[in-house]
């Protein structure tokens, strides 16, 4: 993180002020992933390096370097239960997705939608959305943009449904889906995968008292 925060301040250096502000964008995207590692979705860290990035927005044309900065300041919105802010990302991420015509974005802006209306109480709501994204994973088309990502999709969905499912009352569906998610995730290259899809089985367990 710390060749990248040299790497940013030499960026701001440059003559040429459109080359400045999308080598900066692209840095600060990169030092996305480091800054969640050691400091987490919810830190002033990221909070203060998306900032910076979204007032770059104007002046550059990645919508690659985009997303990852909107995806990372829906995940600390989403943590803080700044909902509101959060689903107004995950409609900006659609909108660029549909642009952009990735369709693995658009799975990416589902499940934060999904999470968004879980989080916030909406539970039928977030059960639709949640079921619409994981059926709309398609292992040939989204698995290179999830390994990419360094976010399971596939195992995610599942995962966070079986939560909703909880909460709905549905403990059958849950554990069911629980399970699917931990299969899953057993077999995916991201190592996130399978500490995500076990911390949702273990949550079903703790809260079920078995």
């Amino acid at each position: 993180a710390s060749h990248l925060s040299r790497a940013i301040t030499m960026a701001t250096q440059l003559d040429d002020r459109h080359e400045a502000a999308e080598t900066e964008l692209a840095l600060r995207a990169r030092l996305v992933p480091p800054l969640l590692a050691a400091y987490g979705y919810a830190s002033d860290d990221v909070a203060r390096n998306t900032a910076r990035a979204t007032q770059l927005f104007d002046q550059t044309r990645s919508a690659a370097h985009k997303i990852v900065i909107l995806r990372a300041e829906c995940q600390w919105a989403i943590v803080r239960a700044r909902y509101g802010r959060a689903m107004e990302i995950a409609v900006e991420m659609n909108r660029l997705a549909r642009d952009a015509e990735d369709s693995g974005v658009a799975l990416d802006a589902l499940l934060l939608r999904g999470l968004v209306e879980m989080y916030a109480g909406q539970l039928r709501t977030a059960r639709m959305t949640l079921e619409r994204c994981i059926s709309l994973y398609d292992p040939d088309r989204h698995a290179a943009h999830a390994l990419r990502q360094g976010v399971d999709i596939q195992s995610a969905g599942p995962a966070y449904l079986s939560r909703a499912l909880w909460l709905l009352g549905q403990t059958d569906a849950a554990r069911a889906a629980a399970e699917r998610a931990v299969e899953i995730a057993a077999k995916s290259p991201i190592p996130l995968a399978e500490t995500q899809a076990s911390c949702m089985m273990m949550l079903l367990h703790l809260i079920s008292e078995d």
